[in-house]
């Protein structure tokens, strides 16, 4: 399979966070941080649709938080059987 170049433009202060991010993570390459989201993302979106919700866990184990962004939500409704949003 063949590779396909992508472009796009970002505003300074995205720029400057996703640099950040990236140091945070030390990825070698935006590429891989890139790649790392790209992945993380689908698998959310597997989830969703499973009817799962993607959450964050403390240590103990309590959910202390949802996070249900407007993309998610969308796949969900995607997706979703009758009856099901």
């Amino acid at each position: 399979m063949g590779k396909v170049r992508i472009q796009f433009d970002v505003d300074e202060e995205s720029f400057k966070e996703l640099e950040k991010l990236r140091d945070l993570t030390k990825a070698s390459t935006r590429k891989e941080f890139i790649d790392s989201a790209f992945t993380l993302f689908s698998w959310a979106i597997e989830e969703v649709n499973k009817g799962k919700r993607i959450g964050a866990l403390s240590e103990s184990g309590k959910v202390s938080e949802i996070y249900w962004m407007p993309l998610l939500r969308n796949a969900y409704r995607e997706q979703a059987p009758a009856g099901r949003a």
